[in-house]
This record gives structure tokens, C-alpha cells and sequence, in this order.
């Protein structure tokens, strides 16, 4: 496996194309995540800045700010699913210009209006054609779209994985621990649930009190975890996506990086 961290680690402390060179110049990262904050990053202003940034990085995934634009795609107006595209597709555009293999997608925020704590089992059929386009885009990228498990999107409900990988057979995974926590899970179900999709995995520690934390601060068992992603066969990325308030220096994000590297690795 290779280990990295994602640039939206550093949000609110360096701009997206600072972020990619503090990850390069580190020489600690194996690959890393590119999350896009806004379109200037992927077709505008600082498109470049964050090319030349990411030169002598293993880019191996793209994400994006969904609240931005993702949730359109599910729009009941055809204006509203065309702009969506356009942003995507011009993301996608530039994730490939960074040789990226995957697009990890939220979606939208099915929390809103929704009873409680929890969104419910969504709609296959209807994230099945609201993603083909954005699939075949990718295909023509060579690249993949890596669903990723969220508490308040599609995939937050286990029991998807299968009902929209029957959908739509292109569909990837991204397996994120702390967003199974989030949706009341054990983030074995939802590995169960991806099989041999899994494509991609973030990583996330909790402390005693059950606050989200770096890895190597809390009581993850990231040696197990290791094993057990190696047991069924995965050799991807593991990414460190962490946020900004769980640490005070930037070092520290490397700390972590070193511990995921040596007891996932088992190195």
C-alpha cells in the first residue's frame, strides 16, 4: 500500500497549491489527495499554480468541495444538471492533467429536511443516472469514480454498495472510517459492503472521549486495519484527510503519516 495525506488537511492554513508543495517537499508522502476548494483551482487563476505545485507528487485522487456544485446533479432543472457537469467535467479535466486515477464523490446533503440523525437507504436508480455522465466522462479520463462511504450523502447506509454497484458496474469505492463512525456504523460493514470495488481508504483516529484525532492519538487499531485491507487484496492508497483543528503545526501531520506508514505497513 502507499501512504499520503490530502491537501484538504491544510485548509484555512495554506491555499490548495501550497498545501501540494508542503506535501512534495516534505519527501514523506508516497501519494496524496488533491481537494479542489474552488473552481480558480481547476479552471481558473490558480490552475497552474497548482499544476506546477503538485510536479514530483503521486496525485492517485481528485476531490472537490461538493457543497459547491455535486448536490446539482440531482437537480429537478436541466440548467441546474448542466452546470453541474461543466464544473465536473472541468475538474475532471484537471485531475487528469495531474494523472489522478480517481474522483472521490460525495454527493448530496440528504440530511436536509430528513428526521433524525440519519438520511436513509437512497435511491439507486435515481444516483445511478444522475452519475452516468460523470462516469463516462471519467472513462474517458482513464480514470474512476470512487464513491465514498459519507453519513449524510448516498453511500450512508451500508446496504447501498451492492444496490448501486448493480446500477452502475463502473462505480468504485472509497472507504472512510471516520465518516462510518459519523453515520453510527463499525467500518467493517461498510468494507463488506464495497468488496472488491474498495479503491481507495481514509484514515482517521478517535480518542477516548470519542473526538475525532490524527492517527497515532487515539485507539484505532491501524496495525489491524492494515491486515485486514491486505486480506482482501488492496493495494491502494491510504490517505490521511484530516482536519485542520486536530493539530497546531503542520509537522504534526507528518507525525502522523509516519505512524500510519509504520504500523498499517507494518513497517
Amino acid at each position: 500500500m502507499k501512504y499520503g495525506i490530502s491537501s484538504s488537511a491544510l485548509y484555512g492554513r495554506l491555499e490548495t497549491d501550497q498545501a501540494l508543495a508542503f506535501l512534495r517537499d516534505s519527501g514523506q508522502c508516497e501519494c496524496a489527495e488533491v481537494f479542489f476548494q474552488c473552481p480558480d483551482e481547476y479552471r481558473g487563476k490558480y490552475l497552474y499554480n497548482v499544476i506546477e505545485a503538485a510536479r514530483g507528487l503521486n496525485v492517485v485522487s481528485m476531490h472537490m468541495l461538493s457543497s459547491s456544485f455535486e448536490f446539482m446533479m440531482f437537480s429537478a432543472s436541466e440548467h441546474g444538471r448542466e452546470y453541474a457537469l461543466r464544473e465536473t467535467f472541468e475538474a475532471i479535466h484537471t485531475g487528469h492533467m495531474l494523472g489522478t486515477k480517481r474522483y472521490v464523490y460525495h454527493g448530496r446533503n440528504r440530511m436536509l429536511g430528513a428526521k433524525g440523525g440519519h438520511p436513509g437507504l437512497a435511491n439507486a436508480d435515481t444516483v445511478a443516472r444522475a452519475l452516468r455522465p460523470v462516469v463516462d466522462e471519467l472513462k474517458r479520463s482513464d480514470m474512476v469514480l470512487a464513491l465514498e462511504n459519507v453519513s449524510w450523502s448516498e453511500f450512508s447506509c451500508p446496504e447501498f454498495g451492492p444496490l448501486i454497484a448493480e446500477k452502475l458496474p463502473e462505480v468504485r469505492f472509497t472507504l472512510d472510517n471516520k465518516q462510518a463512525v459519523r453515520a453510527g456504523y463499525d467500518y467493517h460493514e461498510y468494507m463488506e459492503a464495497m468488496g472488491d470495488r474498495l479503491d481507495h481508504v481514509h484514515v482517521y483516529d478517535f480518542d477516548d472521549e470519542g473526538h475525532e484525532c490524527l492517527p497515532g492519538k487515539g485507539h484505532v487499531d491501524f496495525a489491524r486495519f492494515g491486515d485486514e485491507l491486505r486480506e482482501r487484496g488492496y493495494d491502494g492508497a491510504v490517505i490521511i484527510e484530516a482536519y485542520p483543528n486536530m493539530y497546531r503545526d503542520k509537522e504534526e501531520l507528518l507525525e502522523a503519516l509516519e505512524y500510519v506508514k509504520k504500523t498499517m505497513g507494518r513497517g
